[in-house]
């Protein structure tokens, strides 16, 4: 069903996509500190992900998106707590700097966690424009996983991406 409900998503985003003059794609990278109080998170809790963005501007400040990313929660005895989410984003641009994302998402275990729930997640921080096309961004990110215990995890990401 999940399945489904995200080809749906995707075809319905990207033919929206392709009718707006001004999309960025960014590829984005961060690391950090996980918190949580599930009883197997004993090990390491530092936290990494990595992924893309590809988001459509619909006006001068606000844009919308899908992102997917490849997280590393935490590390347990039997191996790395990994997930992918695939994100709704909603982006809105302050100053022409200032950029503030957040999005809703469903987290898929993969590797040795099979669990699916949802969570949260938010940014903030500045993108600068290089050249007329490129893009560069440094931000503050926390994303919030609903799991048996609510795992928060907060990072920074680095980005670059291409506008089109």
């Amino acid at each position: 069903m999940i399945y489904r409900l995200s080809i749906f998503l995707i075809f319905t985003f990207f033919s929206f996509a392709t009718a707006s003059a001004d999309s960025i794609f960014r590829a984005i990278g961060g690391i950090g500190v996980t918190q949580t109080s599930l009883e197997y998170a004993e090990m390491d809790k530092s936290n990494r992900h990595y992924g893309g963005q590809f988001v459509t501007y619909v006006s001068d400040k606000h844009a919308y998106g899908l992102e997917v990313v490849q997280h590393q929660v935490f590390d347990t005895k039997e191996g790395p707590q990994e997930y992918l989410s695939v994100c709704i984003l909603l982006e809105a641009k302050l100053f022409k700097i200032w950029l503030n994302q957040m999005g809703i998402a469903g987290y898929i275990g993969s590797g040795i966690n099979k669990r699916r729930p949802f969570g949260f997640r938010s940014s903030t921080g500045v993108e600068y424009l290089i050249k007329e096309r490129f893009l560069l961004s440094i931000l503050l990110r926390k994303d919030i996983i609903f799991e048996d215990e609510t795992i928060f995890s907060r990072s920074i990401e680095f980005g670059i991406g291409t506008r089109f």
